[in-house]
């Protein structure tokens, strides 16, 4: 009887353990879309200014475009009218140094030239704050997941962006004050949104301030737990709008629904 050594090595490593495999970091789906793509809390443009200042993020954008209008059917006697608009962005945040607390503020100037035409708060809307909100921030305190509360005025795009956005294409950006509960965020694979606001009004002649005649309250939640393959994104939102400035106005909506994709 022959006696083999590989055979006996063999035998010994097939009754061990198999090692485990590295675990892999989450990662949530990317698309195209913009819909899907929101900005949650920092803007495109704003990035961490270095390395040796990593708890800094900032930016700046600064965007310039000539429209020419023939007989316009938004304005009187269809109008024509040229126009040189221009959208300049800050954005400046602290986040680390003083932790829990952190501070966000971005400035907003949005102009327009050479135009015949009324002013317009979505065209032109001046030197503005944007945003301005300090926010207690708690690492990994839901397990992975991170917890913010945000208290201030805030521009950020809401599930699908068709309620709440912030707006791509136009000059003056929508804003909100008031507060917002964030569990977990865009690397997640869950996260909740509560947010209660009163929407900021534009205003060409003077700076913006909080519409007090409505109340804008929801929650929204993102399960990326599937991702590659899907992403649900059910969401409530109540407005209650109360006004007689102008004529007798009273509005007290829910709406629900559910984004996938």
């Amino acid at each position: 009887m022959s006696f083999r050594p590989e055979a006996l090595l063999l035998t010994l490593f097939a009754t061990l353990p198999a090692a485990s495999e590295p675990e892999v970091a989450f990662k949530p789906v990317v698309t195209r879309s913009v819909a899907a793509n929101r900005i949650a809390e920092t803007p495109d443009y704003a990035h961490v200014l270095s390395q040796e200042a990593n708890w800094l993020v900032g930016g700046l954008e600064s965007r310039t475009r000539y429209e020419r209008r023939w007989e316009d059917y938004n304005t009187p006697l269809l109008l024509s009218d040229d126009a040189l608009v221009t959208r300049n962005l800050l954005f400046l945040s602290v986040r680390g140094p003083l932790d829990p607390l952190r501070l966000t503020v971005e400035l907003e100037d949005s102009r327009r030239f050479f135009s015949d035409r009324p002013n317009n708060p979505n065209i032109e809307n001046g030197f503005e704050v944007l945003q301005a909100y300090v926010q207690l921030h708690f690492e990994d305190s839901l397990g992975a997941a991170p917890l913010n509360v945000s208290l201030g005025r805030m521009s950020f795009d809401w599930v699908d962006r068709r309620l709440l956005a912030r707006n791509r294409n136009r000059n003056a950006l929508s804003a909100f004050d008031g507060v917002r509960l964030r569990a977990g965020d865009d690397t997640t694979p869950w996260e909740i949104d509560a947010i209660a606001f009163r929407p900021v009004e534009r205003n060409a002649e003077d700076f913006d301030q909080a519409n007090d005649d409505a109340l804008l309250a929801g929650v929204a939640g993102y399960w990326r737990a599937w991702s590659p393959w899907v992403i649900l994104e059910p969401y409530w939102l109540w407005l209650d709008q109360e006004s007689s400035r102008l004529f007798p106005l009273q509005r007290d909506l829910h709406s629900f629904g559910l984004h996938a994709f």
